[in-house]
């Protein structure tokens, strides 16, 4: 060992130092150095070059060596074995990168946070939620989301495609007119299902794709609209914003029922019959039992030209829809439609020839003749006629006759067809 001015130097016999100690009390080895036991140092250590360590020889820091960084031979670890979190901190960026620098995870500081794939960014969050590019894959098991508000799908191409094992199943397509629903797998039915009291997959509908058809009730349509009720009756309603109506088949046949009048209107029963219960028609007979004179031109029932009104009341017969006016011996019509019209009169001596004219809205459009002096007049056709027309019948004789007005000798109705 020398001295020289304070400085002391270890040195080999040869004058070669080994280590070199100064003033301040900093310590120089001039080669490599070897330490069997434990090196404390206070104060900093300064490498010029590396820190080289072997297999499993671990950097621990914190006083109980809670974070330990060493290489075991074959993998790198970064360890915290005790208390408190492992923080990795920036004040830019922090980046977890392959050792050629290729990105596998990116941090920003106040901004987002981004993983990647092979370098490729995959997953990035936004200041709204998270950016992902590419596909969701579920390797098993369910894939669930638990979401406390909305699910919103927003699509920029405008479908939104359903697929089984990688065989696309059904879509939704939005195109710049309408919304479409499509089963993509050839002539499968599209089946609504529903929890009927705990049973669950109740079908309440199909769609027969091939055929075109929907059921509602079975699950083999048979026309393009089939519904049907193995347990009970069927109705369906038909509502509009001042009417409502219900057609329904039942034990009787099929009847059409007016729910604002709680009416039925038209019944279909089990042999074919038809039958129109408020079907517009009237009945009138002579009122007066012995001849009244009818002058020419005069309306038959009709009290302003002298005549004895017609009687609508019988009981077999009520009148439906058409009205009767004794005044003017008017019958007026509530719909439009095709109406059958029949009137018969017994003539009883006076004008060798009788005529009855059939008047709608004051026009004639039938005339019945008959040249001898006593008989009976029939009148009997079809008329179209509109909503509101109205019809009577005049004697056309050029004079004055007798008719006889008794119940069975002058009678007639109205009746709509169709």
């Amino acid at each position: 060992m020398t001295s020289t001015l304070g400085i002391k130097k270890i040195q080999y016999p040869n004058g070669t130092n080994i280590a070199t100690l100064d003033s301040s009390g900093s310590i120089a080895f001039a080669g490599a150095s070897t330490v069997a036991g434990t090196l404390a140092v206070t104060g900093e250590t300064t490498l010029a070059t590396h820190l080289n360590l072997g297999d499993n020889d671990k950097i621990k820091l914190g006083a109980s060596g809670d974070l330990e960084v060493y290489h075991d031979g074959s993998n790198s670890y970064i360890d915290d074995t005790g208390t408190g979190n492992l923080r990795i901190r920036a004040n830019d960026q922090v980046k977890i990168q392959k050792y050629t620098g290729e990105n596998m995870f990116v941090g920003i500081a106040d901004g987002a946070a981004s993983m990647y794939y092979d370098n490729s960014q995959k997953i990035a969050t936004t200041s709204t939620g998270v950016t992902i590019t590419g596909n969701i894959a579920n390797a098993s098991g369910d894939f669930a989301l638990v979401i406390a508000g909305d699910i919103v799908l927003n699509a920029d191409g405008g479908d939104w495609i359903f697929k089984d094992a990688g065989t696309e199943v059904a879509r939704f397509i939005n195109t710049s007119e309408h919304f479409h629903i499509r089963s993509s797998v050839s002539d499968k039915d599209i089946i609504f299902q529903g929890n009927d009291g705990g049973s669950a997959g109740t079908e309440i509908m199909r769609i027969d794709v091939s055929e075109r058809r929907l059921g509602l009730g079975t699950d083999s349509p048979t026309e393009k609209l089939s519904i049907v009720n193995g347990s009970g009756d069927v109705g369906i309603r038909i509502q509009g914003n001042t009417r409502s109506f219900k057609m329904e088949q039942n034990n009787y046949g099929l009847r059409v029922f007016d729910l604002d009048a709680s009416a039925e209107r038209l019944r279909v029963d089990a042999s074919g019959y038809v039958t129109k219960p408020n079907q517009a028609r009237i009945m009138f007979q002579g009122n007066s039992n012995g001849n009244t004179n009818v002058g020419n031109g005069e309306i038959f029932g009709s009290t302003n030209d002298g005549n004895p009104a017609f009687s609508t009341g019988k009981s077999f017969v009520q009148a439906v829809g058409i009205t009767y006016d004794s005044a003017t011996g008017r019958f007026t019509v509530p719909v439009a439609g095709r109406y059958i019209i029949h009137f018969q009169a017994y003539y009883n001596a006076g004008a060798a020839s009788c005529r009855i004219g059939t008047y709608i809205n004051t026009v004639q459009v039938n005339l019945a003749h008959n040249s001898s002096i006593v008989g009976t007049m029939h009148v009997s056709f079809v008329a179209n006629m509109g909503a509101n027309d109205y019809i009577d019948f005049r004697q056309n004789s050029g004079g004055t006759q007798a008719w006889y007005m008794g119940e069975n000798h002058m009678l007639g109705y109205i009746v709509l067809i169709n």
